[in-house]
């Protein structure tokens, strides 16, 4: 493959796309676990209906806590978010939600001193009480603590994050 990048202007990373109700699909698990040891997934998730935001990425960290500590009730949400056994002994394997469809509202959080996506709330495709696309025209906000650099906007740069990865399930698998 031959690319001329003559006239392209670099960029080093990729501003938030516009908060609003998106139809997800799961693209990418890394299986790992938290500073305490405890087993947790970092799942990248992809916008997958039609839209400006096609191919976007959102990142969530799934951690699996005993069933009695705090942020397990999360973890059970997810996976029946995502089509996954969720009542009682769970097993799980992780790959096995690759490709999982779910509806998540987006809306913004600083890290690090810069403005990113998150997930704030998420739905199963087929609960009755998800809410229908949407896409927000509000400003994306600017973050309150910038990192200053020596780069020309005063923002940190860079990280590992890939913001619009072009990641794509064929149209026949996705339902939206």
């Amino acid at each position: 493959m031959n690319r001329d990048y003559s006239g392209t202007d670099e960029i080093k990373s990729f501003p938030p796309f516009n908060a609003g109700v998106y139809g997800f699909i799961v693209t990418k698990i890394e299986d790992t676990k938290t500073r305490d040891g405890v087993p947790m997934a970092k799942v990248t998730c992809s916008v997958a209906n039609k839209c400006d935001s096609l191919g976007r990425l959102v990142f969530e960290n799934i951690t699996f806590h005993e069933p009695d500590a705090p942020g397990a009730g999360f973890t059970k949400h997810w996976l029946r978010v995502i089509g996954q056994p969720f009542e009682g002994n769970v097993n799980y394997d992780t790959q096995e939600w690759l490709n999982a469809a779910f509806i998540g509202k987006v809306g913004y959080e600083e890290y690090k001193g810069r403005v990113k996506n998150t997930i704030e709330e998420s739905w199963h495709v087929d609960d009755d009480d998800a809410p229908e696309f949407s896409i927000s025209s509000e400003p994306i906000p600017e973050p309150k603590n910038p990192v200053p650099t020596d780069e020309g906007d005063g923002f940190k740069r860079g990280g590992k994050t890939n913001g619009t990865s072009k990641r794509r399930v064929p149209d026949e698998e996705v339902p939206f």
